[in-house]
């Protein structure tokens, strides 16, 4: 794997090992996207949250399920990630479904080309996460406090483990260091397509999960509020404002 570019290209990469591979989608299958779906229903009620008046921004959007759902019920949606091939992968799940559908492909440390202020609500299941720098975390969720208005919620749905990082990682080569993967190194994955599971050789991707206490902190320390904090097995659901 070539990590001149920043790390989080990498992205790009596995969509593309996804479709030589014969696979439209990248997805780990319909009960997964039917349970993001359904964790992400109850922050909408727990916020009472209604198209009416309710503009959401999606941070890492992937190939569009998160926002199949949401523009189907009617919210004004936009979604980003860095992989151009998830960014056309998305537009053609909504063009198949013929829904509208506004995507943009960008960096999320850095997204000059979005007015601060304009959204209510900001959407990052399991986006965070794959941010193992902390200059880049930080920068992410500085972006996301600068684009949502006063008082925007904020839905965070991340892996939770305990971080084994005891003070700061500064760069992407500490990252390596302190992890030891290979990322160059194909593993076993599993996917499915027509709903059936099948295995592909892929590379690890870069991950840096927290636990919950250290989400929290995290949030905190770049000016969220936590209204609702969520645990379970490996999961952690949180829900906040600006």
């Amino acid at each position: 794997m070539n990590y001149t570019k920043k790390y989080y290209y990498a992205f790009e990469d596995r969509y593309q090992r996804i479709s030589s591979q014969g696979l439209e989608y990248w997805t780990v299958g319909l009960i997964s996207v039917a349970d993001s779906i359904e964790r992400l229903r109850r922050f909408i009620t727990f916020y009472g949250l209604s198209p009416n008046n309710t503009k959401i921004i999606e941070f890492g959007c992937g190939e569009g399920h998160i926002a199949k759902y949401l523009i189907q019920q009617g919210y004004e949606y936009l979604g980003i990630d860095i992989s151009p091939s998830a960014v056309t992968n998305a537009r053609n799940l909504l063009e198949k479904a013929n829904l509208p559908g506004d995507f943009l492909q960008g960096d999320i440390t850095g997204l000059n080309m979005l007015k601060g202020d304009c959204y209510n609500v900001a959407i990052d299941n399991f986006c965070l996460q794959m941010l193992v720098v902390d200059a880049d975390r930080y920068c992410y969720l500085a972006e996301i406090k600068r684009i949502l208005k006063n008082n925007g919620k904020i839905y965070f749905h991340e892996i939770c483990k305990k971080d084994i990082v005891i003070d700061r990682l500064d760069s992407f080569q500490d990252y390596t260091d302190l992890y030891m993967h290979d990322f160059g190194a194909l593993r076993d994955f599993e996917v499915f397509h027509s709903n059936k599971k099948q295995v592909i050789q892929l590379p690890k991707l870069p991950e840096r999960y927290r636990s919950n206490k250290e989400y929290k902190k995290e949030l905190n320390n770049a000016g969220f509020i936590a209204d609702e904090i969520q645990e379970e097995e490996n999961r952690c659901v949180i829900y906040a404002h600006k």
